[in-house]
């Protein structure tokens, strides 16, 4: 978004984009939803002593359901998750809360909440605004030119220069990003739903929840979890 010349290209860009994707999950919904769904869900709960859910997933990952809204087991996590009360162990999201709106997120945690087990656990990796603004005005000039090379990849406008604000506005306003937090934000939200706990892990840290989220997180790369933080939820 931030390569767009005017507000009409901007209104533009995002009503094919909104109009594609919600033709997609229509269809796909229409396929792989209701009974095909259920019988997926069904059988891996069946089958399964540790419940771990991988929401938005673009990696499958060993011993979950690992759903994606347009893969064969989607779930739309700004609706009713499709598990009872008190059935879940794990619940895992990457790089997928900062794509809906507050008011979504809010309403995701609260059915995260309704599903877990007591002592369960809802682990969070997404970007996060204060690591990024500690990096892109902090004294690390190694770790500020590892962040800001990222930008190579999305900057089309050779008068830009690599720069602190149009990362953070990159961050905000690219890739279909809606809402961006930081732990203090997830951490008043956490205790207002009603989990016990809510503590900022690194992505080295994740072994006692499942190795391979740590694994997975690091395979990321550096650059990825300089912005990258990861919030732990205990019910």
């Amino acid at each position: 978004m931030i390569n767009i010349k005017n507000e009409f290209l901007f209104l533009l860009i995002n009503m094919r984009a909104f109009i594609s994707f919600e033709l997609k999950k229509f269809l796909n919904y229409l396929y792989n939803g209701h009974f095909v769904r259920a019988t997926k869900i069904k059988k891996y709960i069946n089958n399964s002593n540790n419940k771990k859910i991988h929401l938005g997933s673009n990696y499958n990952l060993q011993g979950y359901l690992n759903s994606q809204i347009l893969s064969d087991v989607p779930i739309d996590i700004c609706k009713k998750l499709p598990f009872e009360n008190n059935s879940i162990d794990l619940i895992f999201s990457c790089h997928v809360v900062e794509h809906i709106h507050y008011k979504e997120f809010q309403f995701f945690l609260k059915e995260s909440f309704r599903v877990l087990k007591k002592n369960g656990t809802m682990i969070i990796t997404t970007p996060s605004l204060k690591k990024m603004v500690e990096i892109l005005y902090g004294r690390d000039e190694e770790k500020k030119s590892k962040l800001l090379s990222r930008q190579s990849k999305i900057i089309k406008d050779n008068m830009i220069k690599k720069n602190s604000a149009v990362q953070i506005n990159i961050v905000m306003r690219g890739f279909g990003h809606r809402f961006i937090y930081d732990f203090d934000l997830i951490r008043d939200l956490s205790d207002n739903i009603g989990f016990s706990q809510c503590v900022l892990e690194s992505e080295n840290n994740l072994n006692k929840f499942d190795k391979n989220i740590t694994d997975y997180l690091i395979s990321k790369g550096v650059e990825w979890n300089l912005e990258t933080e990861t919030y732990c939820l205990v019910k």
